[in-house]
C-alpha cells in the first residue's frame, strides 16, 4: 500500500516539476517579448 502511494507521489511530483518548468519558460518568453 505505502509503495503504491510513494509511486503516485513520485509521478505527481515529476508532473508538477514539468508543469512548473513549462510555466517558467512561458513566463520568461512573454517577458522577453514585452521587453523587445
Amino acid at each position: 500500500m505505502s509503495q503504491a502511494v510513494w509511486i503516485a507521489v513520485g509521478i505527481d511530483w515529476e508532473a508538477r516539476c514539468q508543469i512548473l518548468a513549462v510555466d517558467r519558460m512561458a513566463n520568461h518568453e512573454s517577458r522577453s517579448a514585452w521587453m523587445t
